[in-house]
């Protein structure tokens, strides 16, 4: 937060050197002064770090999880297609869905589906996203693959 040590002279070196614009150093050091001032964890000296770090490492990845699949920006027409699809869901409904989307490769089907993701992706905590699956599926024991992976993404806690 106070910007001393190691981090005064970080900041010290980059005004010096010029390698970026004052403005962006200066954001940074607002940053960094605002993400000194958000309490967390302390772990006492004589305290082992793991559980500590083991909470920090799983927030993360919680987080990373909920990231937005990449859609292109600016996709015209998505609006309405996803809020029908979002009453056939019900998402706060117990019952398990699953939804299939079908139709002529290029139509959009993909865009659809990662963009409906991201609208649903924080409502739960075991999700799963099968990208390509006509590629994926084919072959000797595709759909077996699919069903594996599947089971091994849920059983490992990374969702």
């Amino acid at each position: 937060r106070y910007q001393t040590g190691t981090f005064k002279d970080a900041f010290d070196t980059h005004t010096q050197k010029r390698r970026f614009v004052e403005d962006r150093i200066e954001s940074w050091r607002r940053a960094m002064r605002k993400a000194g001032g958000i309490s967390g964890w302390v772990a006492q000296k004589e305290e082992d770090d793991q559980p500590v770090i083991q909470i920090i490492v799983k927030l993360i990845l919680d987080l990373l999880a909920n990231s937005p699949m990449a859609v292109a920006p600016l996709i015209v027409g998505l609006d309405f297609p996803i809020q029908q699809l979002l009453q056939q869901l019900d998402v706060k409904s117990n019952e398990v869905k699953v939804l299939g989307l079908y139709g002529m490769g290029g139509i959009g089907k993909t865009t659809l589906a990662k963009a409906l993701y991201n609208r649903l992706v924080a409502h739960f905590k075991v999700r799963y996203f099968v990208p390509y699956i006509r590629e994926t599926s084919k072959g000797d024991h595709g759909l077996i693959n699919i069903q594996n992976k599947f089971l091994e993404v849920l059983s490992s806690g990374r969702w």
